[in-house]
């Protein structure tokens, strides 16, 4: 009996051992290729998620709010380390996906807009990376990345002007 006992007690902490959360510190980078970013123009972005470890991250969104004054997205993905891109991504408005990312790996999309002719004089987009719940990261201040962009405005004979009226 005592046997039994001291078996099943061993067992049990195999259990909670393997019940232990997985700790990743994932991180999200959002920086802009176009300089500068130009009414009606085409801007680039790239965003990269990142596993820092020291555990994988199975089950981690990723996904960006896009600007209000950017239309006809296109987005890209290639990976490092292991993580694989969603098939249903390429092509897609903006990026909104759950993607395993092993320790070290990450993801970059490429998200490519047109800017508004008629829109606000700043693109406000960020992005963020989710851990699944299953999944504790000890620093979520580097999940978000938004991003701030002035959006230049050129009249008809191309020079940069304001966009104020005259006095």
């Amino acid at each position: 009996m005592w046997r039994l006992i001291c078996a099943t007690l061993f067992l049990a902490s195999l259990d909670i051992q393997n019940a232990e959360a997985q700790t990743a510190d994932l991180s999200v980078e959002m920086i802009s290729l176009t300089e500068p970013t130009i009414r009606g123009g085409m801007t680039e972005y790239l965003i990269t998620a990142r596993n820092n470890g020291p555990d994988d991250a199975p089950g981690t969104r990723v996904w960006t709010f896009p600007s209000l004054f950017c239309h006809g997205h296109h987005v890209s993905c290639t990976t490092t380390g292991g993580a694989i891109c969603a098939s249903n991504n390429q092509g897609l408005l903006f990026v909104d996906e759950l993607l395993d990312l092993p320790v070290g790996s990450s993801v970059t999309y490429n998200w490519v807009c047109r800017v508004s002719s008629t829109g606000g004089n700043v693109l406000l987009t960020s992005s963020r990376a989710t851990p699944d719940s299953s999944v504790l990261d000890p620093d979520s201040a580097n999940n978000h990345a938004p991003h701030q962009e002035p959006v230049l405005v050129f009249w008809v004979d191309g020079f940069e002007s304001d966009p104020s009226p005259p006095n």
